[in-house]
């Protein structure tokens, strides 16, 4: 997509960044992130020329009720980039600028808050009574789940975006310049590492691993997915699935990044760039393609793939062949947070800090909530008592929804 002096059409979504993966530690995603304003202020320039779509009147079958409120702090405020919660048995962890916190499921207060030598970057992995996180200066982390203890730290010199992916035996982490590597849970000793093509732009995100059985499954931001072996790192497979086919850097961004989602032996991925994808796990062949693009994790209702593209359209896909089961254009430039299912229907935040709930099998709006003026962050965590969803004021709430 070209930028014009500010009179293009609209760009991809801003509040994901982009930025250059040829950097290590500080300094390095320090120019990272001074990459990404840059890019950040050209898109907003056309952003000021789009009007957000009204919301659409709807009628009511649900209400979205808070069960609790918790402020985070400032630091979750300063926390710009894009974070996964995790949830144990009684607790949500979640990270603020340089902390990790546990609060209460059933309460929202703090069990504990672990402060880490320098700022969050990938937060939160899990695995039985453990927590991974990264900080910007590549060291991962090993916290017990009860107390937020350290139990192990090793250093990559390069930060990761995304959060670790962790069994009982390795955990992996992918970093912004286009690397995996695999560290023993026991110690966070390097097992293996693997590296892909870097392009020149990338978006400030990676593909989180996907441990699958006895094999490991990644993206990349050249438009590949790789299946390793977990104990030696050795390819078991390679398929590009997406091409860059534009002119210049921007247009060329194909990053797969949303977090696959599987059916039976079918796995489902969206490219930055444009491509939803559905391949056969056992042949490793291609069942259907759209071309719609994503960045944001997706879902699977019943027989339907629901996912919410650059532009903030949601589209409800059928499982088989990928056609459109129904088309929402009512949150266009609204820069909706992934859908989360709850029920039968989907909720999803905003920037201006609603939280929609939209009937899974119709795409009709069936809720609305106002939470904040500032709008939601970008995930919206399913847990065993409600969905956990943070404000960009740093406050964070879990909700339900009552008919």
């Amino acid at each position: 997509m070209l930028l014009n002096n500010c009179f293009a059409a609209r760009s991809p979504r801003s509040k994901t960044g982009v930025a250059s993966p040829e950097h290590r530690s500080f300094n390095a995603l320090n120019k990272v992130w001074i990459a990404g304003l840059v890019l950040i202020f050209l898109y907003g320039c056309a952003q000021n020329k789009v009007k957000l779509t009204p919301l659409p009147k709807y009628t009511k079958e649900v209400s979205i009720h808070v069960n609790w409120r918790s402020n985070l702090g400032r630091g979750s405020r300063l926390l710009l980039r894009h974070q996964i919660p995790a949830e144990g048995i009684e607790n949500v962890f979640l990270c603020d600028w340089q902390r990790v916190i546990a609060l209460n499921l059933e309460t929202g207060k703090r069990v504990w808050r672990k402060k880490l030598a320098a700022p969050v970057t990938g937060c939160v992995g899990d695995f039985a009574d453990r927590l991974y996180v990264t900080d910007e200066d590549g060291i991962v982390y090993a916290l017990d789940a009860d107390n937020g203890d350290i139990i192990w730290q090793s250093d990559l010199t390069i930060s990761s975006a995304s959060p670790p992916t962790a069994n009982e035996n390795i955990v992996l982490v992918q970093t912004v310049n286009e690397k995996l590597f695999a560290l023993d849970a026991n110690d966070g000793t390097e097992l293996w590492s693997y590296s892909a093509f870097a392009p020149p732009l990338t978006l400030f995100g990676s593909f989180r691993p996907i441990i699958l059985g006895n094999v490991v499954l990644t993206g990349f931001a050249d438009g590949s997915v790789v299946v390793l072996d977990p104990r030696s790192g050795n390819v078991i497979s390679f398929s590009q699935l997406v091409l860059p086919q534009g002119t210049s850097d921007l247009e060329n961004l194909v990053d797969i990044d949303a977090t696959a989602v599987f059916h039976e032996n079918i796995m489902f991925l969206s490219s930055y760039g444009g491509a939803t994808i559905a391949l056969d796990l056992q042949s490793g062949k291609e069942i259907w393609r759209r071309n719609l693009g994503s960045s944001l994790p997706m879902v699977i209702f019943e027989q339907a793939l629901y996912l919410v593209d650059n532009d903030s359209r949601i589209y409800a896909l059928n499982l088989g062949d990928g056609e459109t089961i129904w088309q929402n254009e009512n949150y266009l430039y609204r820069d909706l947070t992934a859908p989360t299912l709850i029920e039968e229907y989907l909720l999803a935040g905003d920037t201006k800090g609603y939280v929609h709930a939209i009937n899974a099998r119709s795409g009709e709006t069936a809720g609305r909530k106002k939470f904040s003026i500032t709008g939601i962050r970008d995930f919206m965590l399913p847990t065993t008592q409600g969905i956990v969803l943070l404000e960009k004021e740093g406050f964070v709430s879990l909700v339900e929804i009552r008919r």
